[in-house]
């Protein structure tokens, strides 16, 4: 068994696999491995490390196999939306009317901003989730 799926390790948005591969696992029991590094259920628990998005089938692997990675935190969320939009913090910038260094605050965020006009400004100019 293999699941691919994206993860924030750290402050990188990298590629993260669920595997029961012999060289990966013990026991036939599914394995996360991120950048070459295999994690038990608790080394993930008290790493720095977050699931990018929200999908289902992911999410329930996971769980089935003991793991529960932390929720994507928001500025976290809109920063992989904006790269996989193909678009620089600079274009952001320049489409919400802000400068590239309050982007930078903002992908830096847990939380969403209370202003609920620049919410609005962000989801036109990403047009929703990907």
């Amino acid at each position: 068994m293999e699941l691919k799926f994206k993860v924030w390790y750290g402050d990188r948005l990298v590629t993260a696999v669920l595997t029961t591969d012999a060289a990966e696992s013990s026991y036939g029991q599914p394995v996360l491995v991120i950048d070459g590094e295999a994690f038990s259920p608790v080394d993930a628990a008290f790493s720095d490390i977050a699931l990018a998005g929200s999908d289902a089938k992911v999410v329930a692997a996971l769980a089935k196999a003991g793991y529960k990675l932390r929720e994507e935190p928001w500025g976290l969320r809109l920063k992989r939306m904006r790269l996989e939009r193909g678009i620089t913090q600079v274009e952001l910038a320049e489409k919400l009317g802000i400068t590239q260094s309050r982007v930078s605050v903002l992908e830096s965020r847990d939380t969403p901003p209370s202003d609920a006009v620049m919410i609005r400004k962000i989801e036109r100019a990403l047009g929703g989730e990907k």
